[in-house]
């Protein structure tokens, strides 16, 4: 992941590699402990149908497949 400050949202980029490799490791429990990898993963989604969020993240559901994340995003990036 590279740094490039100076906008309101910090400045991160990553690419699809790096997404990868963090998903990767939250899902694996190298970043959390179990508890806290299942609460962040599921714990914090209010349990209304439709688009659901929770610890700055989004729940969205594709078919069968279930997506969560953030877009994130200031004026001109996201």
């Amino acid at each position: 992941m590279t740094l490039d400050p100076g906008n309101p949202a910090g400045g991160a980029k990553a690419t699809a590699t790096d997404l990868f490799k963090f998903a990767r490791a939250l899902k694996g429990g190298k970043l959390l402990d179990a508890r806290m990898t299942e609460y962040v993963m599921n714990g914090t989604f209010a349990p209304e149908p439709g688009p659901k969020f929770g610890f700055a993240l989004r729940e969205q559901l594709a078919g069968s497949r279930r997506f969560i994340g953030n877009g994130g995003g200031a004026p001109g990036i996201n």
